[in-house]
């Protein structure tokens, strides 16, 4: 019969059916989603002390300030509309109070930085090389706050950029606990008005993402969620109704095959479980306690 699809050869050089059952993950909302199934499956997981981020820059400088012990300093926050934001934070860390958003934040890199001392895998997941310097301080930031986009000029990182962000995070993670890092790029168009943009931005993360992998082959390793959806599966069924992210049949298929490329021989029990009580709490109110 003919083949109805392209398959997309890759491997994983690590097991971590060996390492006890912890996960970590940094990065765009897919990260999230390989640690609500692995949470969901048993294992002992933390996600995104930063909240969503998805350009390297800003996850470098995320992974930065847990492995240095960095707090993050007073021009990092700022007021608009009300409320106190972080310059490199998700809006979910915003509030009323200064003092409470500090809090907030360093709690959050300090949980995380604690969840790093023992050994687990990584997973640092990029979605987009395009960047926004705020035009007054001149630093990128990895959220803009629904503040004008003329306070700020948009940018391109280059290869050699993303690879230098990139690369740092591994060494960190790898100097930090010895933690074998995943790398991939997140399956969501990032710029769906402008897929030409998008096209460019994501052939950068994948190539900065292979460097990597080239120049420290023992620290990490390349998943490609991104081309499990745009070449095995490309088809516009495997989207959702925005047409941007992955349907659930599609996110499904992409978790499946991580866990079965990194789990061997657990994960089919990792699968079975994680994916039944996803179920379970998606049907009682509050989810599972």
């Amino acid at each position: 019969m003919r083949a109805l699809t392209t398959p997309v050869p890759f491997s994983t050089p690590f097991d971590f059916s060996k390492m006890p059952l912890r996960f970590a993950s940094i990065g765009s909302c897919f990260s999230e989603k390989i640690v609500e199934l692995l949470h969901h499956a048993g294992a002992e997981c933390a996600s995104n002390p930063n909240g969503i981020v998805y350009n390297p820059y800003s996850i470098g400088e995320s992974v930065r300030h847990i492995v240095e012990d960095l707090p993050y300093d007073e021009e990092t926050f700022f007021k608009y509309n009300g409320l106190f934001h972080s310059r490199e934070h998700h809006g979910a860390f915003s509030g009323e109070k200064i003092e409470s958003v500090k809090e907030s934040v360093e709690s959050s890199r300090k949980r995380f930085r604690d969840f790093l001392k023992s050994p687990c895998p990584a997973a640092l997941t990029f979605g987009t090389a395009v960047i926004f310097r705020e035009k007054k301080t001149n630093r990128i930031v990895a959220n803009c706050h629904k503040v004008p986009g003329t306070e700020f000029e948009r940018g391109l990182m280059s290869v050699a950029e993303c690879f230098e962000s990139i690369s740092g995070a591994v060494k960190a993670l790898a100097g930090f606990g010895g933690h074998p890092v995943i790398l991939t790029v997140s399956p969501v168009r990032h710029h769906p008005g402008d897929p030409v943009l998008n096209s460019r931005s994501k052939s950068i993360l994948i190539e900065a993402c292979h460097e990597t992998v080239e120049k420290y082959p023992e620290h990490c390793a390349y998943f490609p969620a991104y081309e499990l959806l745009h070449d095995e599966l490309r088809d516009y069924r495997f989207y959702a109704e925005d047409m941007v992210h992955p349907s659930s049949v599609a996110e499904e298929f992409i978790l499946e095959t991580f866990v079965k490329h990194c789990y061997g021989a657990k994960a089919d029990e990792l699968l079975e479980l994680g994916w039944k009580n996803i179920k379970r709490s998606r049907h009682v109110p509050g989810g599972l306690k």
